[in-house]
C-alpha cells in the first residue's frame, strides 16, 4: 500500500453539460490491482468485495472524489475530484458525486454493487454523463481441432451480454503445425486470452511466455490470459472438474479416484483432485510414458499417491474405484463409442464422470447409470472453467447463472437439467439428515427386523448367531465402500433376512440347500417387511438378494456383492473349512477392498 499524492484532477460542478470539457488524459491514473491508499480514502479488497473507506481527515475529505474500479477489477482507474469514469460495454461514463458536505457522510462504498445493479448510483450520484462511444470490441477464443462441437462461444457470449461488456468469442480451427503462428497471430491482433483445447493443450507451452503455478505442476494449458503484452498460460480445467463435482455433494477427501487418459484434461484432473485430497489417484492410460510420468507427478508434488495401469484391450478398473473419470475424447460427437474398459466392474456406490460434453449423455455414462452408478457429464466442468476463464480475461466475477443457461439452452436441457439438480439436493439432504442423527430410520427398522428374526429363529441359537454376524460384517463392508443411504438400508436388511427361507425348506423338502431357500425365502420377506412398514423398492430389492443370495455367477451390484462376502465369512468359519478353501473363495468370490482384507487376516491366506 501506498500513498498517492499529485492527483491530476479537475473539479466538475454539477452544471456541466459539454461532456469534452470534463477531463482530459491528464487526469487518468493508472494503479494494478491491489489494496489502494488514495488522497483522502482507503480502497481494499476483503472476499469478494472491494471497500472505499473515507478516512477522518476534513480538510482532504472535502476534496476527495469516489474512485470506482473499471468493471471491477481492471488495471486502470480514473480518479477525478467530484467524479468517476468507468466503460461499459461501448460507453464510458461518468458519475458526478454529491457535494463535499454530503460526502463526509458518504461512509463505506461496496465498488463490486457499483456495476451489478448500480445500487449506489441513485442513492450517491446525481448525475451521469455519456463522455464517449467504443465500437472497438476485445477479442478473446478458441484454438483446437476439432472445434465444430463446441459451445463454449455461446455460453460465454451470455456471459459478456449480461454484465454489458464489449467482448466478442471466436471459435478457430488451428491444426498443429499453424499453432506456432496463431498463437503469434494473438499479439498481432491484441486478443485479451485464448481458450484451447485437443491436441494444443501441451503443445502450446514452448510458445508462452510464462506458466501459472498450477499450469507448472500440470504440464498442461487450456487458458491464455494476455497481461502486458505478456502470454500467461493457465489451467482451468482441473478446478473447474473439482467444483462441478462439488455443486453435485460428492466430496474428493480420502477418494480413490481412476482416470482414463494421459492427455491435458487427464492431467488437469487427476493433478486437481490430488490437491484437493484424494488418497490415490489411478492413471489408465496407453502411453505407458505419459503415464507413469503422471503418477508419479502427482506422488511427488501432492500428498496422494499416483498409481499407474497399462491399459491394454479391455481394462479392469482399478480395485477399490469411487470416483470413475472418462478424460479421453471417446464419445466426443461425432464419435459415438465409450471407453474400452470391463463395464461389469462399474458398482451402484460408485461415481462415473465424463469430460465430454457433446454429447451431455455418452454411451460411457449411459452404461454406467444402468448398472446403478451416480453420472456427472462433462457441462458442469464447462462451465466452471469457463467462469474461471471469464474472471481472468475481464477481471469480473463471472455471471455463471446466465452462462450456464445459456449453455443448456444449447442442448435443450433446461427443465432436464434443473428436475436433476434438485433430486441431487434432496438426496444430500437427506443424507445430511441421517448423517446428524437427525432422523436415523435405518437404525430403528433394524432393531426391530432383528426382534422380529430373533422370535423367527426361537430357539435356535445358531441360525440367531449367524444372521447377526452376516449383518454385522456387512456393516462394516458397506461402511468401508461408501455406500449411499439407501444401498446401505437394502444391505443391511438383507443381511438380516438372507436365510429367511431355510426353516420352511427343511419343512417342505427336508433340506437346506441354498437353491430351496432362494425358492421359499423372497416371499415370506415380503409379508415380513410389509408389516413392518419398509418401502416397496426396498422390499424388492431385499427379495431379489434372497432368491440369488447363493448364485455367485451373475452378480449384479454392489448390494449383492458384499451380502455374499460376509456370508462366505461367516460360512468358513462356521463350516470350518480348510485353508486352501479358503484361498479358493478369497480368489473367486471376494471383490472389495475391505471384504479382501478381512478375509485374509481371519483366515491367515
Amino acid at each position: 500500500m501506498w500513498i498517492i499524492r499529485n492527483l491530476r484532477c479537475h473539479y466538475l460542478q454539477n452544471t456541466i453539460t459539454n461532456s469534452e470539457k470534463i477531463f482530459d488524459t491528464n487526469s487518468i491514473n493508472h494503479f494494478t490491482n491491489i489494496a489502494k491508499v488514495l488522497r483522502g480514502g482507503v480502497s481494499e479488497l476483503i472476499g469478494n468485495y472491494e471497500y472505499l473507506r473515507i478516512l477522518p481527515q476534513p480538510s482532504e475529505v472535502k476534496t476527495f472524489g469516489m474512485v470506482m474500479i473499471r468493471n471491477c477489477f481492471t488495471n486502470v482507474i480514473k480518479v477525478f475530484k467530484g467524479g468517476v469514469s468507468y466503460q461499459t460495454g461501448k460507453y464510458e461514463y461518468l458519475h458526478i458525486l454529491p457535494q463535499p458536505g454530503e460526502v463526509k457522510n458518504f461512509g463505506m462504498a461496496t465498488i463490486r454493487n457499483c456495476l451489478f445493479g448500480m445500487k449506489l448510483r441513485s442513492k450517491y450520484f446525481r448525475k451521469e454523463y455519456i463522455l464517449s462511444k467504443n465500437y472497438r470490441a476485445e477479442l478473446v477464443g478458441l484454438f483446437g481441432n476439432p472445434v465444430d462441437e463446441n459451445p463454449t462461444g455461446p455460453m460465454m457470449e451470455a456471459g459478456f451480454a449480461a454484465q454489458g461488456l464489449n467482448y466478442r468469442y471466436i471459435t478457430m480451427k488451428v491444426e498443429k503445425e499453424n499453432l506456432k503462428d496463431a498463437i503469434a497471430g494473438i499479439r498481432a491482433i491484441g486478443m485479451r486470452g485464448l481458450n484451447l483445447t485437443i491436441p494444443h493443450k501441451i503443445a502450446v507451452i514452448p510458445f508462452l511466455d510464462e506458466l501459472s503455478p498450477a499450469a507448472k505442476i500440470i504440464g498442461a494449458v487450456n487458458s491464455i490470459r494476455v497481461q502486458d503484452g505478456q502470454l500467461i498460460g493457465e489451467n482451468t480445467d482441473g478446478k473447474g472438474f473439482v467444483t462441478s463435482l462439488m455443486e453435485t455433494g460428492i466430496e474428493l477427501n480420502g477418494r480413490i479416484i481412476t482416470v482414463l487418459g494421459s492427455g491435458g484434461a487427464a492431467r488437469a484432473v487427476a493433478v486437481e483432485c490430488a490437491i484437493s485430497g484424494a488418497e490415490t489417484v489411478n492413471i489408465v492410460a496407453r502411453n505407458e510414458e505419459r503415464g507413469k510420468e503422471l503418477a508419479d507427478l502427482i506422488s511427488e508434488k501432492t500428498e496422494a499417491q499416483g498409481v499407474y495401469f497399462t491399459w491394454k484391450g479391455s481394462v479392469p478398473i482399478p480395485e477399490g474405484t469411487e470416483v470413475l473419470v472418462n478424460c479421453t475424447n471417446v464419445g466426443l460427437y461425432p464419435d459415438e463409442n465409450k471407453p474400452d474398459i470391463t463395464y461389469e466392474d462399474i458398482r451402484k456406490n460408485m461415481t462415473v464422470c465424463d469430460v465430454v460434453f457433446n454429447p451431455p449423455e455418452t454411451k460411457f455414462l449411459k452404461e454406467a447409470k444402468a448398472r446403478g452408478a451416480a453420472t456427472v457429464n462433462g457441462l458442469g466442468m464447462l462451465v466452471n472453467q469457463a467462469a474461471l476463464n471469464y474472471c481472468l480475461w475481464t477481471e469480473n466475477m463471472a455471471p455463471k447463472d446466465m452462462m450456464k443457461e445459456a449453455l443448456l439452452r444449447e442442448f435443450n436441457l433446461e427443465n432436464e437439467t434443473v428436475q436433476e439438480e434438485k433430486t441431487i439436493q434432496k438426496n444430500i439432504a437427506i443424507q445430511e439428515k441421517v448423517t446428524k442423527g437427525e432422523e436415523n430410520i435405518m437404525d430403528e427398522q433394524d432393531r426391530k427386523l432383528i426382534e422380529k428374526m430373533m422370535e423367527y429363529y426361537a430357539g435356535d441359537p445358531k441360525r440367531v448367531q449367524h444372521f447377526l454376524k452376516v449383518y454385522e460384517f456387512a456393516k462394516l463392508i458397506g461402511e468401508s465402500e461408501s455406500l449411499d443411504t439407501e444401498t446401505m438400508h437394502i444391505l443391511r436388511t438383507a443381511a438380516i433376512v438372507h436365510d429367511i427361507g431355510i426353516k420352511i425348506s427343511e419343512e417342505k423338502y427336508g433340506s437346506s440347500n441354498g437353491k430351496y431357500q432362494e425358492k421359499e425365502g423372497p416371499a415370506i420377506a415380503k409379508k415380513l417387511l410389509e408389516k413392518l412398514g419398509f418401502d416397496k423398492d426396498v422390499s424388492d430389492r431385499v427379495q431379489y438378494l434372497i432368491a440369488h443370495h447363493h448364485t455367485y455367477d451373475n452378480i449384479d451390484g454392489i448390494d449383492y456383492q458384499i451380502l455374499v462376502e460376509a456370508d462366505f465369512l461367516v460360512n468358513i468359519m462356521e463350516d470350518g473349512l480348510s485353508k486352501e478353501a479358503a484361498l479358493k473363495a478369497y480368489h473367486n468370490i471376494f471383490k472389495t477392498a475391505c471384504g479382501k482384507t478381512i478375509c485374509r487376516e481371519m483366515f491367515g491366506i
